[in-house]
């Protein structure tokens, strides 16, 4: 199975005739070692989100560096796509508002973004 599918398709249909509201966004604050963390995801039924960030950040407590990729390339796993956190925050910002093509793509790219680290780990 090519980890680098087409899910345009699902996304699109997933996310245009809800419009995305509120309740199916989830926030969550997670202690771990000492710091407080804040997860965002979309609540998809039959989905479990799993933040690999974090449980790294258990596993390795001591380490200085602290980003997935670093985690990624300490166990010899490939690398992530490159989107960082404050855009993936910025396209949940702009789809809880409306839901147009571009929003759909956005969420197409964090679903993309999901997807090669769920099947790299």
């Amino acid at each position: 199975m090519d980890s680098r599918m087409d899910i345009q398709p699902y996304v699109i249909q997933a996310i245009e005739p809800k419009k995305i509201i509120k309740w199916e966004y989830q926030y969550n604050m997670i202690k771990v070692n000492n710091g407080k963390f804040h997860s965002k995801h979309l609540k998809i039924p039959g989905c479990m989100i799993i933040d690999v960030w974090l449980y790294f950040m258990g596993f390795y407590s001591k380490e200085e560096k602290s980003s997935l990729a670093y985690y990624l390339k300490e166990c010899n796993f490939d690398n992530k796509v490159d989107l960082p956190i404050h855009c993936m925050n910025k396209y949940f910002e702009m789809v809880l508002k409306e839901t147009n093509a571009t929003t759909a793509e956005q969420m197409h790219k964090i679903a993309e973004y999901c997807i090669i680290d769920a099947l790299s780990c």
